[in-house]
């Protein structure tokens, strides 16, 4: 029992270090050794349990996706109106990206090797897109695209990441941040394409932050009502 729980921590441990390796340098400069050093382990206790790059690949993809899943499910499952239960969605998937290691190795990993699948951006891009064609006539201003809302919303997400990992490179930071600055770019994106009570007077929606705050930056719930 003993050595099952510390084989079980070496595992953790293992993913843990190999999710920072190929978040910060993909799959081609991520190695063996780097995760080794790491955890400090030997390569043989490594390959015990991932005998090959490719395993470590799938294990992280797994975990990956799968935290995607749980918020993207629980986002979506949320009683509110579809416009805003698509800024959430993104709101939430930049809350992964900030957080998660395996969540940002997934997404870098997915365009690395895309016969990788499912591909990560699809389990939230998927649904995000849905939402927003949802909101044609429930919150979105009348002659307004659905289509180029919801692409607006996934380039909005994939710029957050690459914020993030230029901050994470080039500063060393955790990134709590890039979720704020993403509810303030839609509190302006929503003045010209929604509609309804509390919408002309956005600005005063987001009010500037305290350093630690995090999600309650999102917009409210009034911003989608319909007339």
């Amino acid at each position: 029992m003993v050595k099952q729980e510390r084989a079980l921590r070496t595992r953790s441990a293992l993913l843990q270090a190999a999710a920072e390796a190929f978040d910060e340098q993909g799959y081609d400069g991520a190695s063996f050794t780097q995760m080794c050093k790491r955890v400090g382990i030997s390569m043989g206790a490594l390959t015990y349990h991932f005998s090959t790059k490719d395993d470590l690949v799938a294990a992280i993809q797994e975990q990956g996706r799968e935290t995607t899943r749980v918020v993207v499910e629980r986002t979506v499952s949320a009683a509110a109106p579809p416009l805003r239960t698509a800024v959430d969605l993104t709101l939430a998937v930049t809350d992964l990206l900030s957080a998660d290691a395996a969540v940002r190795a997934t997404a870098r990993l997915s365009r690395e090797r895309p016969a990788l699948e499912p591909a990560w951006q699809s389990l939230w891009a998927s649904p995000l897109r849905d939402l927003i064609h949802r909101a044609e006539g429930r919150g979105l201003r009348p002659g307004t695209d659905p289509d180029t809302v919801a692409t607006l919303a996934v380039h909005l997400v994939t710029g957050a990441e690459a914020g993030i990992r230029h901050a994470r490179q080039t500063q060393g930071l955790q990134t709590p941040r890039a979720t704020r600055e993403l509810a303030r770019i839609w509190q302006l994106i929503l003045r010209g394409a929604a509609t309804g009570p509390g919408v002309e007077s956005a600005a005063a929606l987001c009010p500037d932050p305290a350093p630690s705050a995090g999600r309650d930056e999102r917009p409210p719930d009034g911003v989608e009502n319909t007339p």
